[in-house]
C-alpha cells in the first residue's frame, strides 16, 4: 500500500522556522522520508513524510506546532526519463486528479521517491499495483520503524 501519512506544518516564513520544526523531529529521532517547502509569503507550509508519523504528531502537539495530516502516495520510481509521465498519464486516464507532487531522495540507487497528493488515493493505489516495503504491524497499520528501515513503495510500471 503506497498510501502514507503526510504532515503539513504551518509556520511563519522566517529564517529560523524550518530549523525549529526540524529540530523537534531530530530530537525525537524521526527521519524525514520526504519533505517540501514551497515558496510562500507570510506563512509557509512544510509538507513532510516522517518515518514515524504517530511520534511526530505527538511531538508537534507537545511543542504546540500546528499541523494537519493527509494521506498521500509515496512512490519509488525508476530514475529515468518518462517515469513520472507514466504515473501521471495513468492517473489522468483514470480521472484521478493530482493536487500537488514533490520529489525526494531514494534509499535505492537508480530510483527516486515522488510524493503525490491525489483525489482518490485508494483507487490510485489499486491502479498502479504497488508493492509496499514500509513496515506494517499485524493489523495492517504502519509500524514505527527505525529511520534507516523506511523505504517508499515500489511501483510496478510494466503493467498498464
Amino acid at each position: 500500500m503506497p498510501i502514507v501519512r503526510q504532515l503539513s506544518v504551518f509556520m511563519e516564513n522566517k529564517p529560523h522556522a524550518l530549523s525549529l520544526v526540524t529540530k523537534v523531529l531530530a530530537t525525537g529521532k524521526i527521519n524525514l522520508v520526504a519533505f517540501a517547502v514551497p515558496d510562500a509569503r507570510g506563512e509557509g507550509i512544510l509538507r513532510l513524510v516522517p518515518s514515524d508519523p504517530n511520534r511526530a504528531k505527538s511531538l508537534f502537539k507537545a511543542k504546540g506546532v500546528p499541523f494537519n495530516e493527509t494521506k498521500v502516495l509515496a512512490l519509488l520510481l525508476p530514475d529515468r526519463p518518462g517515469a513520472v509521465y507514466d504515473v501521471t498519464h495513468r492517473l489522468m486516464k483514470a480521472g484521478i486528479e493530482i493536487s500537488y507532487a514533490y520529489g525526494s531522495t531514494s534509499p535505492h540507487e537508480g530510483s527516486t521517491t515522488i510524493i503525490f497528493n491525489v483525489s482518490d488515493p485508494m483507487r490510485a493505489e489499486k491502479l498502479l499495483e504497488v508493492e509496499n516495503p514500509i513496515p506494517h504491524d499485524d493489523n495492517g497499520h504502519e509500524a514505527p520503524a527505525h529511520p534507516e528501515h523506511v523505504a517508499p513503495p515500489v511501483v510496478k510500471m510494466n503493467k498498464r
